[in-house]
Order: structure tokens, then sequence, then C-alpha cells
């Protein structure tokens, strides 16, 4: 899996966490193919289950109709606001500002915990450090800072203190990357955050706020406050209802922001009339054709679950503006995740044709855009000359049933231009075809020209048609057999070249992810709290809690839109409020 739709785990390997997303479910919703059950599906095979539910789902017609479902909904994942008194501690120590001998106090040069005896006494924190990349952090009842300059309050619900922790933040010149995914703070936090920016707009590199509850009216507000920052690169706000109206806002963030490298728009609610406005805008602004063509500073584009529709016969539409943008010289991004967008074959063939000028884009993700073979063949033969490409996911999202989006549907006739792609591609490290309908013959076509390839390190190519395979002949399968350890051997190969000594299952739990995310910006995001449930779910020690039911969901009507208590709204709006 390439990146993580409805959940709050961009960056995350989400392969296995598959658990339902509904928003108001009238029965018991529990975890499906991916994670261990909890009691009803012992036995069951994930893999056959999930085959089940993508040929049940089926091949979309790509036809738009009234009933077509053009975009996913923008809500938190489900949370309780934090008692301040449990915040306050956290609070307190932001305010008095850091530096890096707090770390040392509590770390030996060998970056190992002090004993207790050793360290500073009458602390309300706890020191630890992340797995795998040994990073010091501090932990309070609720909060993390980290000694690379990470603030984490991601799932912690600030809500209605945000406030009090921008105010926290005022004297504090340490923190650099500010996480606080899922915390409902509502058109009066980004308030708050709009008002640090005026006062401190050099502050922060990375701005995380994804769920935020964050609307058209307040993030015009956050934008004008941001716009005026040097520093920012990141800016993360998924599942944030921005809405249509928004276009005026992301043009504004496109093209002032000198450093942007990374903006998050998944399941924003967009839709593709404002993002064809966007486009259209920016694709002017960073033209080819200006007397001083200055290149745009975006890097990673995340447009999952955004609206974004197939291309219409003699209109230019949001997926033309997108093509184009990316085709020009100025354009210099490297990863573009659009899944879960109706895109359709004509949409990967208008981008196909962007694709063909573009010479920087190393990541695509465009899992379940609704394609069959023709779309996806026209996208292959698009990248087989293209110099940067490293990873390229054609698969199914796990998120298509729930966001009611459409699977892509690959067939025999991929063969040919997925063979010429894996051979003529020095640059792929990443391929992923996800569940075909292909006979196993086809599949082990494709396989052989993976077993032979000197640089791809991951594939996955698995048939809807295993119930099939009888009828194909014991030569097809024990050649199927034959060629898994072929492929296995040779990406384990490939893998030890650029990381020698490492073998495969340890490269995929650790390096795989930064073929599909960018290291640099990703990394400044990563929360123990994101991670720490991700794991147990993968584990199947939890249920990830993803849908608002009767009992809290009035948690969530309080802190959207217009229904959130907005103290610093304008006088005129108050007589619209609901």
């Amino acid at each position: 899996m390439a990146t993580a739709v409805e959940l709050d785990l961009t960056g995350l390997d989400t392969s296995r966490i598959m658990d339902r997303l509904e928003l108001f479910p009238s029965h018991a919703v529990g975890p499906t193919c991916g994670m261990r059950s909890q009691g009803g599906d012992k036995g069951v095979n994930p893999s056959a289950k999930w085959v089940q539910k993508i040929k049940g789902w089926g091949q979309w017609d790509q036809k738009i109709t009234p009933s077509t479902v053009l975009q996913p909904a923008s809500l938190p994942m489900p949370v309780e606001v934090a008692p301040y008194e449990e915040l306050e501690p956290f609070f307190t120590h932001l305010m008095k500002d850091m530096s890096a001998d707090e770390f040392d106090a509590h770390f030996d040069e060998s970056k190992h915990i002090k004993e207790e005896v050793d360290r500073p006494v009458g602390k309300n924190f706890e020191p630890g450090y992340e797995p795998y990349y040994k990073t010091e952090f501090l932990e309070f009842k609720r909060g993390v800072v980290y000694s690379d300059r990470r603030m984490d309050l991601c799932k912690m619900v600030v809500g209605p203190s945000i406030s009090q922790l921008m105010e926290s933040l005022e004297s504090n010149t340490f923190i650099e990357h500010f996480l606080l995914g899922n915390n409902i703070i509502g058109p009066d936090g980004a308030h708050a955050i709009a008002n640090f920016l005026e006062k401190r707009p050099d502050a922060m590199r990375t701005w995380y706020l994804a769920g935020n509850c964050i609307d058209t009216e307040s993030f015009s507000i956050l934008v004008d406050a941001m716009s005026k920052s040097k520093v920012v690169e990141n800016l993360w706000l998924k599942r944030n209802p921005l809405g249509p109206g928004s276009h005026e806002s992301l043009f504004k963030l496109l093209s002032q922001l000198p450093r942007l490298r990374t903006l998050d728009l998944d399941q924003t609610a967009l839709g593709d009339d404002c993002l064809s406005k966007v486009f259209e805008k920016l694709s002017d602004h960073y033209s080819d054709f200006l007397p001083i063509a200055t290149p745009s500073p975006l890097h990673s584009l995340y447009m999952n679950g955004v609206g974004i529709l197939p291309a219409k016969d003699g209109e230019m539409s949001a997926i033309n503006y997108i093509s184009k943008f990316i085709s020009q010289q100025t354009c210099q991004l490297t990863s573009l995740y659009m899944s879960n967008n109706l895109l359709g074959d004509s949409g990967l063939k208008v981008l196909a044709e962007g694709l063909k000028k573009n010479t920087s884009v190393e990541r695509l993700s465009l899992q379940s855009v609704g394609a069959s073979t023709a779309g996806v063949a026209a996208l292959f033969d698009a990248l087989a000359g293209h110099p940067s490409i490293r990873m390229i996911d054609v698969g199914q999202s796990y998120a298509t049933m729930d966001l009611k989006m459409q699977f892509n549907w690959i067939e025999e006739d991929i063969v040919e231009s997925a063979v010429n792609l894996i051979k003529s591609s020095e640059s792929l490290r990443y391929i992923d075809l996800g569940y075909a309908y292909m006979s196993q013959a086809s599949l082990n076509i494709v396989s052989q020209a993976v077993s032979k390839s000197r640089y791809l390190q991951f594939y996955n190519a698995r048939s809807l048609k295993n119930d099939e395979k009888a009828r194909e002949g014991k030569a097809v399968n024990l050649e199927a057999n034959k060629l898994k350890g072929l492929v296995k051997d040779r990406l384990t190969a490939n893998v030890r070249v650029e990381w020698p000594g490492m073998d495969y299952e340890e490269w995929v739990g650790t390096e795989k992810r930064w073929l599909v995310n960018d290291q640099e910006d990703v990394r400044a995001i990563d929360s123990v709290y994101r991670n720490r449930d991700a794991g147990m779910a993968r584990r199947g020690q939890m249920i990830l809690k993803k849908w608002w039911t009767e009992d809290n969901k009035d948690v969530l009507q309080k802190a959207s839109g217009r229904t959130c208590e907005w103290k610093n709204r304008p006088k005129e709006a108050e007589a619209v409020v609901e």
C-alpha cells in the first residue's frame, strides 16, 4: 500500500490495516481482511476474503450517474477531548523553551536512557526513543517532544485548549515540526494558529493539521497568515472539510510559499471544479513561456480522495490542468498520490500525456481510480522511458468500498506494457499491480521479467482468478511456484546492492517505506502515537476506531464548521451560526 487515505497513518506501511470505515454504522463493525479477527472470522484467509470483496464490488463501467459518489467525506477519526489538566504539564514545559541540553540530561553519549539516579528529578515526563531511528524523546501524559525538534500531540485531542497550546509556543524557539493530527480544533483552532503565525511566521517548518475540522472560511484565515512565512516546507491537511470554495486559498499557498515542498490534501472535499481552477492558475503562474520561468518548489502532492473526475471530450477539467502542470519544465514534483479518485481510463490517458514530458516524478500512486487495462497500459507506456520513476502503484486501496470509489481492473492485455516497462526502466524500484483479473499464465510472463530485473526491489501482482488455477494445468502452476522463488531471490539481491547485509524482511519493515514516501518530509511527521496504534492494529491487538456513533457524534458537531463554538468569528457571521 502506498498511502492511507482513511487513516491518520501517512508514511506507514498500511497494507494490513483494513478494518472498516463507516460514519454512523447501524450495527457493530469489526476488522476485515488483513487483521486478526477478534472472534468472528477465525480460519478465514485474509487474501481470499479480499478477493471476494473486489470481485463482489466488480468493475466500474466508467459512467458518472446521479447516484455516483464523487468524493469521500472529510472527517477525523472518532476521539474524545482531553481534560486540560492532562495537557497542562506539556504546555508548561513548552513555555519555558528548550534546548539539546535537556535531552543530554536524560541520555548518554550512546543515546541510551540514563539510570534513574543519574537523571533530573521531579519531571512530568519519561525519556524514550523511537524504534529503529533511535531518536530521543520526552513523553508526557499527553504530548511528546523529540530531539529532532518535533512536537507530537497527534490523537491527544487538544480541542478547545488550542489557544493555550499556541500561547505556550510563543516563547519556544526549539520546536520546528508541529504535529497536531486528529485534534478537532475547528475554526477556533485555525484562528489560534493564525494568530501565532502573525507573531512568528517563521517558527515552524512543518504543520501537520490532519483531521481538525478546518473549513473553508477558517482555512482562508489560516492561509492569509501562513503565506507570510519564508520557512514553511510541509503542510498536511488531510480530512479537513476545506471544501470547493478553497481554490483561492490553495493557489495562494502554492504560489506564495517559497519553500513549500509537501502539500497534503487527502479527503478535503475539494472537488473537480475547485482543483481545475487551482491548477489552471498554477500552470500559468509557473509557465515555461514566462520571461523568467521560476520553478515550483512543490515536491510531494497528496490528492487521494479529493473528487478528481474523468477527462471530458472537448473540455478542460482538473486532470487536464494537473497533466499540464506536471508536463512543464518548472515542475519539480517527485511524489504524486491520486488514489481513490474516479479518473477512469480517460483520466489516466490524459495524465500519461503529461508524464511523457515530465522528468521529475519518482513516485506515482493511483490505487482504485476506476481504471481498466487501457488506462493503465497508457500510463505504463508513457513511463517506460521516464528518467526518474521509482514507484508505481495501480493496485486496490483498502478504503475503496468505504469511500464509495472504484477498483482498478487490469486484465490480460496489460502484459506487454508491464513487461516493457520493467525491462526498459533502470530507475524503477517498486511496481504494484494489486489484484488483477489475469490468468496465472499471464502473471507468469510478468514474473519472468521481474526475475531478470537488475533494478526492481518490490513487486506485487496477484490473480483474481484463483478459483480457475486448476484449469490452467499443472505446468503453469509449477512454473508459478518456481518463479515465486526466483523473484524473491532477485528482489533480495537487488536490495542488498543498495543495503549490503540487510535481509529482505528487514528491508520491507524499514527502508521500503522510503520508496513510497519522501524520507525527509515524512520523517518530520512520524508520531509515536500513530505508530503505536498502527502497530497494534497490524498485530491484531486493537481495532482502530474510525466511525462516529450516535453516542459521540456531538463531539464532532461541536468542532466542525459553523456549528463550532467560534469565539473569534466575525460579527457578521453571528447571525448565520446555527
